[in-house]
């Protein structure tokens, strides 16, 4: 250690001896710092400080969970682990909190063995995995927090309870005695009663002395002095829910497998994190109307839109980072929009290393199979030669029109194809009006709602469409891709957002100056995840998305379709026998020998494998779903709905293929 003293003393030495060396020195320590970023910047000697795909194996724990039928869809434990837990950003409340909270009207824990959020509102639930892996002691979930509940810290160094994708797009199926795990598939949890049931458990427990008591002696608390300061803490975090209970107060209840996610993300993101948190002529919260189901994940990052409305192009560099930035935001993140920072963007919670992994591996899920070996002696085998009846039928042999004409039909070697053989654009959809479709209409009236006001974006140059200065009032997803678009390129500064002076953090503020720079001139500026409003802007289109009119919904392949259930958009159809079936006519009642039921039970797990879906009868579980009221119609997509009943079981079978 003293040679090097040594040997640094000699150095300074040497260029401070003379006052012409070192004004020379001072004055080039910004060009050589300058030279050296130029070279990070230009090279992929940045690879160290971020992440690099190539190097995120799927590495297999030791298994878990031995009770559960896990299907081939191409992921072994260790990236369902990832998927499950690795934090993306989003904050509901503190982990401790959430740990020692009681639900509304109850004593029974939130969390833990047999929480209300597995037992009641339909979560996945998921032992702890500390000390299940010598080389991992903790484990992704050391606590067993239910599929989708992150462990994450904020800025302020608090350790959050947090949600990732997993949450709604994990199920499990019960088919007998068996439990099988269906990932990237529809969730059957309540999202929206569960966050209730919450925030009223905060509520009581603040009110009623009984329930803080319990509450108090959980989060550790003796003293008088303690439990103050727990309850002067519950009241922080009560006031932030209860705000969120007021923007997203719905007209009646969703109930189970879907939620209105484009409304809640921008009453999270266009009227809190802008400063217009209020209903009505001065601000921009949205009252929730349109709730749709969890779409299924897999095949979605080769899709050329997605969302059900196929209001997000999945082409382009950078769409599937800003569509994960949007639902990071909506789902408990939170971004700092101001036009006050020193450098470009705004910061966010949004962790957006770990998110752009998302993409990563749902590159490589695979829909599940009906005849996958694993059950075998759970679904009846295929009828073969009503499967070959009903496929003339998906194709419309000897028709006028077929399924396929919508739908599309997967490549014959899909599942055999490497994830780096496919590309974007490879998975079949298509973009379908609707006034051809007539389903519900109410949740793309919802995703093309205009007349949301900027507040303090207004005036500022756009960072979507060429630098043009944001009117008073834009559309709602115009004002949410600004949002977005400013949170993606604020991750890369860390150094406006963290405070961060160490190298690797300068370093990958100037690559990310560098990127967005390259990203806005090179790809028409579409950082934003791909929300356009602007017809023009919609190039590069994949075959099939070029019929995006805002007034459309996107029909993808049917690989998968025999596990995602309810169908339609919004879930107001509980099987696919019951798909192929007239909706009954408000008027005159329904006029063919059966109809799609107007009133059926939802969130049962119990498999129905004759009519292909969930038990709806309600004597497995469940909340009653009402078609009779606006965004639950059930009506349209009556494709086959005049087929003869063995044809409509023919095309059934055929469906259970894919």
């Amino acid at each position: 250690m003293r040679w090097i003293f040594g040997k640094i003393s000699k150095l300074f030495g040497f260029i401070f001896a003379d006052l012409p060396r070192s004004i020379f020195f001072i004055l080039a320590l910004p060009i050589i710092f300058a030279l050296f970023l130029g070279v990070i910047f230009s090279t992929d000697l940045l690879d160290p400080f971020l992440y690099n795909e190539k190097k995120d194996k799927d590495t297999t724990p030791p298994p878990h969970q031995p009770e559960i039928v896990h299907l081939d869809q191409g992921w072994q434990e260790g990236y369902r682990q990832k998927f499950y837990y690795t934090p993306q950003g989003s904050h509901i409340i503190p982990l401790a909190v959430a740990l020692a909270l009681e639900g509304a009207d109850s004593n029974q824990l939130l969390f833990g063995e047999n929480g209300l959020a597995t037992s009641k509102y339909g979560y996945v639930p998921y032992p702890a995995t500390k000390g299940l892996n010598p080389k991992d002691p903790e484990g992704p979930n050391p606590l067993g927090l239910p599929v989708g509940f992150s462990m994450d810290y904020n800025r302020q160094g608090d350790l959050m309870l947090g949600m990732t994708c997993a949450a709604c797009h994990t199920s499990n199926i019960k088919i007998g005695n068996a439990v099988i795990r269906v990932d990237g598939g529809i969730a059957h949890s309540d999202f929206m009663g569960f966050m209730q049931a919450m925030d009223e458990g905060i509520e009581q427990t603040l009110e009623v002395p009984e329930k803080f008591a319990r509450f108090a002696a959980r989060m550790g608390a003796k003293s008088r002095e303690e439990q103050q300061a727990v309850r002067d803490g519950l009241e922080i975090v009560s006031a932030d829910r209860q705000a969120w209970q007021r923007r997203n107060a719905t007209e009646y209840d969703h109930g189970p497998t879907r939620v209105d996610a484009f409304t809640i993300i921008f009453n999270q993101v266009v009227a809190r994190d802008i400063g217009m948190d209020t209903k009505g002529e001065h601000g921009n919260v949205l009252t929730p109307r349109a709730p749709v189901s969890y779409p299924v994940l897999w095949d979605t990052p080769f899709m050329g839109r997605v969302q059900w409305s196929g209001g997000s192009n999945n082409k382009k560099p950078g769409d599937s980072l800003g569509r994960n930035f949007g639902q990071t935001l909506g789902v408990f993140g939170h971004a700092e929009v101001t036009t006050q920072n020193t450098l470009p963007g705004f910061c966010s919670s949004v962790r957006r290393k770990e998110i752009d992994l998302y993409n990563f591996w749902l590159k490589s899920l695979l829909s599940p199979q009906w005849e996958d070996p694993a059950l075998e002696d759970l679904l009846p085998a295929i009828d073969v030669d009503a499967a070959a009846r009903g496929r003339d039928i998906f194709h419309g042999v000897g028709r006028e029109h077929g399924c396929v004409s919508c739908h599309g039909n997967q490549p014959d070697d899909w599942r055999e194809r490497s994830f780096e053989d496919k590309k974007v654009c490879d998975a079949p959809m298509k973009m379908v009006p609707l006034d051809k479709v007539k389903t519900d209409p109410t949740m793309i009236e919802v995703s093309i709602t205009k007349g949301a006001k900027t507040g303090p974006l207004a005036g500022t140059p756009s960072k979507l469409n060429n630098g043009v200065p944001l009117k008073a009032e834009e559309d709602y997803m115009t004002v949410l891709g600004e949002v977005i678009a400013g949170s993606i390129v604020g991750s890369f500064l860390s150094v406006t957002c963290d405070g961060s002076v160490g190298m690797s953090t300068l370093i990958e503020t100037a690559s990310g100056l560098g990127k967005i720079s390259k990203s806005q001139h090179k790809f028409d500026k579409r950082v934003g995840g791909g929300f356009s409003t602007e017809e023009a802007k919609l190039k590069m289109e994949c075959e099939g998305a070029d019929l995006y009119r805002y007034r459309t919904y996107k029909a993808r392949a049917l690989n998968g379709v025999w596990a995602s259930a309810p169908y339609l958009h919004n879930g107001s159809v509980p099987t696919l026998y019951d798909v192929l079936l007239p909706p009954a006519d408000r008027e005159t009642g329904c006029q063919y020998e059966e109809c799609r039921p107007d009133r059926f039970f939802v969130g049962s797990q119990t498999y129905d494998p004759e009519k292909v879906g969930f038990d709806a009868s309600g004597r497995t579980g469940g909340e009653v779903f009402d078609t009779t009221i606006k965004g639950n119609w059930n009506t349209g997509h009556e494709f086959g709905t005049s087929l003869s009943k063995p044809e409509k079981l023919d095309l059934i079978e055929y469906l259970k293929t894919l």
